[in-house]
């Protein structure tokens, strides 16, 4: 195939790399999302607690937030199609190395492995979707990249807890592994040639920080996500203190809220083609008022699965228009940009969940849900300057 070079739009549309990229995408937050519903075998098996094996999520995202610009940086001059290849086939080789390791430590490096693949690759999906479609399709490549991001969110955990009834946790990291070679195979088979991006050779971090729409996207994703994942990590409690939902609710619940984010996220690329400053702002406020109405309506038990089910269908719409966004902010320097927001990413995943514990410990769910509420709505204010911005770049 022939090479193409960040920075101008293909001469034809790679949908089917596209797809390659997303199916990678689903593997490896799957892979990285996996442990919540194993965390108890986990712990039994290699004979530590329940706390220190679910470390091993955390562990994973602090690698890929540090991951993201390392990996940017140090592969400057290496060919994209051979960086993708070895990004994917990490999927493979991590899920392979947890499903037969017999120690803890020895999961934390497989754990690490994959947690460099997650942030290498999310880093480079923004410019990955600038070279394999025209830049009038990019919104909708990110769309489809992202649903990928959104369905592994809302199955794997409870897929992982499935198939652990008849292959226990081991068995299900196998099966990760070997939708991993799948990937690597689509990837191999779809990808064209991609020659090293040339904004690597020339423009640095503090370049692309220093555009005042970079950090605008920056500091709105870190807000929303870090209220989000502040409250959704916990929305199991939750549920039970604000509504008294027993499994069988939450379990519908939880459901309908990946619905939900899916279909959001398959509807984004439309939203954030007409404008991915106020797709963003409204998701935002969306996801935000939902909240908020949880925690003064939400006693019934219809009325709390209804805004879960908004609060899913928001947070599907919101990283489908900021990686847009991001695209838009800085397009000749798409990798970089794409290391920032992917470590944005995981930083505020990081904070929301540390801090939304210790919020539901000392005040209770329905302080943390308002805590929540209030810093999601703050990234939604935060982002409407990039309405003038994008009516400048019209």
């Amino acid at each position: 195939m022939p090479a193409h070079r960040v920075g101008t739009s293909p001469p034809v549309s790679y949908w089917h790399a596209v797809i390659a990229i997303s199916l990678a995408m689903f593997g490896l937050v799957s892979a990285e999302l996996l442990p919540i519903s194993l965390v108890s075998p986990i712990a039994d098996d290699l004979g530590v607690s329940v706390g220190r094996a679910g470390q091993a999520i955390t562990a994973t995202a602090l690698i890929a937030a540090a991951a993201s610009p390392v990996v940017i940086i140090g592969a400057r001059r290496f060919d994209r199609r051979r960086l993708v290849t070895l990004l994917t086939a990490a999927i493979f080789i991590s899920a392979g190395l947890t499903a037969v390791a017999q120690s803890y430590e020895a999961l934390l490096a497989a754990r690490a492995i994959l947690g460099v693949s997650l942030g290498g690759l999310w880093a480079l999906t923004t410019s990955l979707a600038l070279r394999l479609v025209p830049s009038w399709e990019v919104p909708r490549a990110m769309s489809v990249i992202f649903t990928a991001v959104t369905a592994a969110g809302v199955f794997a955990p409870s897929a992982g807890l499935f198939m652990t009834q008849f292959w226990g946790w081991r068995g299900s990291f196998a099966a990760v592994a070997v939708f991993g070679l799948v990937a690597l195979f689509a990837v191999l088979r779809t990808l064209p040639d991609l020659t090293a991006a040339p904004d690597n050779a020339s423009a640095s971090l503090q370049t692309v920080l220093a555009r005042p729409s970079v950090m605008l996207g920056l500091l709105t994703v870190l807000l929303v996500l870090a209220g989000h994942f502040a409250g959704f990590t916990y929305i199991r409690p939750i549920l039970v203190q604000l509504a008294q939902l027993n499994d069988g609710h939450i379990a519908a619940a939880l459901l309908l809220f990946g619905i939900a984010g899916v279909i959001g996220s398959a509807c984004a690329g439309k939203l954030a083609q007409f404008s991915s400053a106020g797709g963003a702002a409204a998701s935002a406020a969306l996801a935000a008022l939902a909240m908020f109405a949880l925690t003064f309506l939400g006693n019934a038990i219809a009325t709390a699965m209804a805004l879960v089910t908004v609060w899913g269908l928001a947070f599907g719409v919101f990283p489908v228009c900021m990686s847009t966004w991001n695209a838009e902010s800085a397009p000749n320097q798409a990798e970089r940009a794409g290391a920032l927001m992917a470590t944005s990413f995981q930083i505020a995943i990081a904070i929301g969940a540390s801090v939304g514990g210790l919020v539901f410990d000392n005040l209770g769910a329905a302080v943390l849900v308002l805590v929540a509420a209030m810093t999601v709505s703050s990234g939604a204010l935060v982002m409407l300057p990039g309405l003038m911005i994008e009516r400048k770049r019209s």
